[in-house]
């Protein structure tokens, strides 16, 4: 992570490595880039240019990527204290209600919470409204506090200067 961008791995299931190169870039960039993504071998080396002079040993994760699969995936957020008027019959949970980047590893767990918070608020009340109500409620304060965490550990992470700022935040917390 380095230069308002980052080349993260992620080992997943049947010994494969998923590759996420990230950048914080204006929403338009994947239009003006100059990518061509659904040209793997161009991809690749556009992809490539962009790390020069990032260690090999991280370049090669694109370099040798066996997959020609090349998916552009934007980040984006809902502000961090989101919040809306509560409504009869309707509410939102999950990323419908409080959308944020993986930078916390907080959105799965935030849904499932979600979803049992709510049953059991719809099911210790006689109105459904003041049920809704309860839920969103608590949720908008849980969702609030991920979102906070989110944000600041992508600003961590993805910024001109994140190697260093990656290594304060790990020693303030062990601290």
């Amino acid at each position: 992570m380095s230069e308002n961008k980052g080349l993260l791995a992620q080992r997943n299931g049947e010994g494969n490595i998923l590759i996420y190169p990230t950048f914080r870039v204006p929403e338009d960039w994947l239009h003006v880039c100059g990518i061509p993504f659904d040209q793997p071998n161009l991809a690749r080396s556009g992809l490539l240019k962009l790390f020069a002079g990032w260690n090999h040993e991280l370049t090669d994760l694109i370099r040798h990527c066996d997959d020609n699969t090349f998916l552009t995936r934007p980040l984006y957020t809902l502000p961090i204290d989101h919040s809306w008027s509560t409504r009869s019959g309707v509410t939102l949970l999950g990323d419908a209600a409080h959308l944020m980047t993986p930078f916390a590893g907080k959105g799965a767990n935030l849904a499932m919470l979600d979803a049992v918070e709510l049953v059991h608020a719809i099911r210790q009340s006689n109105d459904l409204i003041r049920a809704i109500s309860s839920y969103e409620q608590a949720m908008y304060e849980r969702a609030a506090a991920a979102a906070k965490e989110t944000a600041d550990s992508l600003a961590v992470c993805i910024a001109p200067d994140a190697p260093h700022r990656v290594i304060e935040t790990i020693t303030r917390l062990r601290q």
